[in-house]
């Protein structure tokens, strides 16, 4: 398989990919990905992304970053947490806001869901009043999500991170007065392989709204048959260069050719990104 790839959604300043991020970044651009999206996720990830940007030397992939007060952290929001994230993305002109959203997950931090609405309306706001897209978690909530959307009309488009709710709201979404990107990791591009509601929700998007991402560091493939993924089998974690192992899986499923897919989702990253203008 050749072509350009974009990992839509990962957390390059976890700690656990940080440590040997120069290897993942080269091994990365070595698999013919040009561009990482990274979410910083909550106020410290903020504030220590620049030391992030220190320690990338190379040029390529780029990294397109993203800043949001994710659902778990809602409830630690400080008393300035919207003017401390309003100048972040000041300082970063060409970048999204997320991971935001809803999440009523088991996982991680509990915060009531009135916390996590309001911080999202909140962070909302700002991404229309700045014209920066949103990268948005939802898990159980979708319905509520699609109500926070709605009330939200001139946001630039919105990408729905490891997306997991039902074909339905597929079609919900992408009727919303903005584009609506659909973004799958790697591991659920697996698992839809045994899955007829993975594959009936896969079924409903537009194959021009189409993203795939790793999450990494986590989610990582259960199954690693893909030709292009024999480099995760020396690997404990996720990692970016198993986009490719989605867009292969997706080709399997699909019926076309992996150059085909390929194709087609990196044009949709580059819209959804703008990855031609930008990178740090």
């Amino acid at each position: 398989m050749t072509g350009r790839f974009v990992d839509a959604h990962c957390h390059l300043q976890d700690p656990r990919l940080r440590t040997s991020l120069p290897e993942v970044l080269r091994r990365a651009s070595e698999h013919g990905l040009t561009h990482i999206c990274t979410c910083s996720c909550n106020e410290d990830e903020w504030n220590n992304f620049p030391s992030l940007v220190q320690d990338i030397a190379s040029p390529t992939p780029k990294i397109v970053p993203a800043f949001g007060l994710h659902p778990w952290y809602a409830g630690d929001a400080s008393p300035s947490y919207l003017d401390s994230l309003r100048t972040t993305l000041q300082r970063y002109p060409s970048a999204l806001v997320g991971e935001i959203g809803l999440c009523k997950s088991r996982r991680g931090k509990q915060v009531p869901l009135h916390v996590q609405e309001q911080r999202c309306r909140e962070q909302l706001e700002l991404s229309e009043q700045l014209g920066r897209p949103v990268v948005l978690h939802c898990v159980a909530a979708h319905g509520k999500l699609f109500d926070l959307l709605a009330a939200a009309p001139s946001l630039p488009h919105a990408i729905l991170h490891a997306y997991s709710g039902s074909a339905d709201m597929v079609k919900a979404f992408t009727k919303l007065p903005f584009p609506v990107y659909v973004s799958f990791t790697a591991r659920q591009c697996v698992d839809m392989v045994q899955s007829d509601k993975l594959r009936s929700t896969f079924a409903a998007v537009p194959s021009s709204r189409l993203l795939l991402e790793t999450d990494a560091p986590d989610q990582r493939p259960s199954v690693l048959g893909s030709s292009a993924m024999a480099v995760l089998l020396d690997l404990e974690l996720n990692d970016p260069v198993a986009v490719k192992m989605a867009v292969e899986v997706v080709a399997e499923s699909t019926g076309k050719s992996a150059d085909v897919v390929a194709a087609q989702v990196y044009a949709n990253a580059i819209d959804a990104f703008w990855v031609e203008n930008t990178g740090i």
